[in-house]
């Protein structure tokens, strides 16, 4: 078996952001009329969440449920709609290693998610367009800690459901496992223990992150002072990133990760040798990714310090072990058009003549516009022995490739 079919870019590994320069609210929120939960209009797309909310006076928008995001961040066709002026004075730390001057409107905006009152903030103005290819999905900004801090949300990934309750009438089903919540940085993290290929274990604190589509990544600065690299030898190659670009970075697969009393195994894991962004904090050991947090319904109390955790899964499910070896992302004007961007060497796709700038028609013999970009994404990785059918245009003519889907780590 080939051992790189992991080195391709994941463009939208990590959205956490981390803005300087911008205060952060943490007064509790209260719901109108008495309420103690409402449920917001949300959309699951794959295992990325956007809620409709609010800015100013403005039409609803759809955000970003981010829990990586240290406050609520705007894209700027929004910010002109609302015809705000903006001035310097918010840096935007994301993945890459490239830190991104944000803008701040000259005054406070009402922010609110629908169902929930508006609250006063000054929202960092940052553009996103450049990785909506990547999720392929359009956006107009993210919700982060700012709303976290001020309610318990609850997030049912199974129900795809977003339920917002107030934090003063908030009670915790019984069922659920309390697991400590400890903020820094306005982001939530859990104490939680992994075991490393040379059977070594290790408990530190890890940043539970709803804007990660990927499992596990190790920051820098662990996989530093643990020596990861030198005891395991064989990682995979790998780049990952975000806003501010791209990072180098290691892939192997960790033997487990102990989450309060829930243990789940074999999980593909991300080495970050970034030298800068997010990936740099030494706070934090890294993060867990909706690949981990989407087995759960996952109810986040920034007011109680806890996180609560229900296992919606039945039996331990298996993390996609193998993959034809490309990825695509998404294109048009409605991001409904599929073009391969990267295929990796040595693998099915490239054995099959595959190449960067084919653009799907079909997918096991259904039109590709039918499809969501997590839902080919699904189809690209999977089990080992499943067979994936494309029917691509490369230079106005149609072919046809047949790839069998082989382990990757």
């Amino acid at each position: 078996m080939w051992r790189r079919l992991f080195k391709f870019i994941q463009l939208i590994a990590v959205t956490s952001i981390l803005v300087t320069g911008c205060a952060v609210l943490s007064t509790p929120g209260i719901l109108p009329d008495g309420a103690s939960s409402v449920e917001v209009p949300s959309e699951f797309h794959g295992d990325y969440i956007f809620v409709e909310g609010n800015i100013g006076n403005g039409d609803p928008i759809w955000l970003l449920l981010d829990t990586g995001f240290t406050s609520t961040l705007l894209n700027p066709d929004i910010a002109n709609d609302l015809e705000v002026e903006l001035t310097s004075g918010a840096m935007l730390i994301g993945a890459g290693e490239e830190a991104q001057e944000g803008r701040l409107p000259d005054r406070e905006l009402a922010v609110s998610l629908t169902g929930t009152p508006s609250y006063l903030t000054r929202v960092p103005v940052v553009d996103m367009t450049a990785i909506e290819p990547y999720i392929g999905r359009r956006f107009d900004g993210g919700v982060g800690g700012d709303f976290f801090s001020r309610y318990v949300v609850e997030i049912d990934y199974h129900q795809e459901r977003v339920i917002v309750h107030d934090p003063g009438r908030f009670r915790p089903d019984p069922e659920a496992e309390r697991i400590p919540l400890t903020i820094m940085n306005n982001q939530p993290h859990v104490e939680a223990g992994i075991v490393l290929p040379d059977d070594q274990i290790i408990r530190h604190y890890f940043m539970l992150d709803t804007g990660s589509d990927g499992s596990l990544i190790l920051y820098e600065p662990f996989v530093r002072n643990h020596a990861i690299l030198e005891r395991i030898p064989d990682a995979v190659p790998h780049r990952f990133g975000g806003i501010g670009g791209e990072v180098e970075s290691r892939l192997i697969q960790i033997e487990s990760i102990d989450v309060g009393p829930y243990r789940m195994h074999n999980i593909p894991t991300v080495l970050s040798l970034a030298e800068s962004g997010v990936t740099t904090q030494d706070h934090s050991a890294g993060h867990l990714g909706t690949n981990i947090l989407s087995r759960f319904r996952i109810t986040f109390d920034y007011h109680s310090g806890m996180v609560y955790l229900t296992l919606q899964d039945e039996g331990d499910r298996v993390f996609p072990r193998a993959s034809a070896g490309f990825n695509v992302k998404a294109d048009g004007p409605d991001l409904n058009q599929f073009v391969v961007y990267y295929v990796i060497e040595d693998t099915p796709a490239e054995q099959s003549g595959l190449q960067t700038g084919d653009r799907l028609i079909r997918v096991n013999g259904q039109s590709a516009d039918q499809y969501s970009l997590p839902e080919i994404d699904r189809m690209i990785r999977g089990e080992p022995g499943e067979q994936l059918e494309l029917e691509v245009e490369r230079n106005g003519r149609t072919k046809t490739f047949v790839m069998d889907l082989e382990i990757r780590i």
